[in-house]
């Protein structure tokens, strides 16, 4: 793919039948993985892979300004039906099983499961609410759909515990976008459930072997610690985006309770509490002057670090307080032109699949309750 886009150059070099090629050679790719995938009668592959080639695509689209020429948005949703494809068989094969009793833990993985079950849990989370905004923004037509997409995430969450134990800082993502999804769905009930669940996974795993969840998300770090016992110099516990999160959901799902409770232990472990906040784009023209890509250039194509900042989030002993300052703080803003040509859902796949931490406008949901 690396290699198609090199030679391929911008827009300029490439006359119109050249530029159908070009995608018509980033499908064939995309659908050679997803054949050979389903003929090992293992898609995992193909769920790896195809996203690459779509994020890279668009953001190729919109770094050359084509995103409203109508002949190249036809060509690009062609390769987008190859990860929806894709997407579905992997749902339509594993969800049977996945939302049986611990449908995600291996009996083969041996120790391993101790961190494998909880990090391969909680990424089928990402992909599969993914899916779900894929079909909502599409307008799959399938009678009682929105039942059935609660019903399964309920059952997976239900029997997998693995849901709730958050090993890396960045398992924020499939935790917001969970909750995301029940409280837009009116499941507020569901969403406190699963985010206790999380909260007292937490605060277990702390008790019982004094560990956080790795804020450099390094799976070698984490892998060390359950086995040896012995904390890497590279794993980081000193700042939690993940307990930021957590915090603001609390205050948006109104559990006081569970905030005085999970407050203790962040002031046991003295860890910082923070939320990434990217830069726009006049921001990263004054403190970043040698890039020139915009913000949303950045967040198409790989993990954001320098492109943005650490925001501190300080508790308050009064909730009250601490859920007043939440709700009035002024979040994130920043006008997509993925979203403004309809595909919005491409936006969390590149979290999903970068795994850049959510921004703070995420997290600004509204509970619909009922009239």
């Amino acid at each position: 793919i690396n290699f198609i886009f090199k030679k391929a150059g911008d827009n300029s070099n490439l006359p119109e039948r050249k530029r159908l090629l070009f995608f018509e050679t980033i499908k064939m790719l995309s659908f050679i993985v997803y054949h050979y995938s389903k003929e090992a009668n293992n898609l995992e592959a193909a769920k790896k892979c195809i996203p690459f080639s779509i994020l890279k695509l668009w953001a190729w689209i919109l770094d050359n300004k084509l995103e409203k020429n109508t002949q190249i948005l036809h060509h690009f949703k062609k390769n987008l039906d190859v990860l929806y494809l894709t997407l579905q068989d992997y749902f339509t094969k594993t969800i049977p099983t996945v939302s049986l009793k611990n449908g995600l833990w291996s009996p083969e993985g041996g120790r391993y499961e101790q961190v494998g079950y909880p990090i391969r849990a909680l990424e089928y989370l990402s992909y599969l609410l993914f899916y779900y905004q894929c079909q909502k923004e599409l307008a799959i037509e399938i009678e009682n759909l929105l039942d059935e997409q609660l019903y399964n995430l309920i059952q997976i969450l239900n029997n997998n515990d693995g849901t709730t134990r958050p090993f890396f800082d960045n398992h924020s993502i499939p935790i917001c976008l969970t909750l995301n999804f029940l409280i837009e769905n009116n499941r507020e009930v569901d969403a406190k459930s699963y985010l206790r669940n999380v909260i007292t996974s937490v605060q277990l795993a702390y008790n019982t072997h004094k560990r956080l969840p790795d804020g450099r998300s390094r799976m070698e770090s984490v892998i060390q610690l359950v086995v040896t016992n012995k904390k890497s110099v590279y794993y980081e516990e000193q700042t939690s985006h993940l307990f930021g999160i957590i915090f603001q959901y609390l205050c948006l799902l109104d559990m006081k309770e569970d905030y005085i409770r999970f407050k203790k232990l962040v002031e046991e472990t003295k860890i910082e509490i923070a939320e990434f906040v990217p830069y726009t784009d006049s921001q990263l023209t004054e403190y970043l002057p040698e890039n020139k890509k915009s913000h949303e250039f950045h967040l198409l194509t790989h993990e954001l670090h320098s492109e943005g900042y650490q925001s501190e989030i300080k508790l308050e002993e009064n909730f009250e307080a601490f859920k007043e300052k939440i709700i009035a703080k002024k979040s994130f803003s920043y006008l997509y032109i993925t979203s403004e040509t309809g595909f919005s859902y491409l936006l969390t796949l590149a979290h999903i699949y970068y795994t850049t931490p959510l921004f703070p406008n995420y997290r600004k949901v509204k509970i619909n309750r009922p009239q």
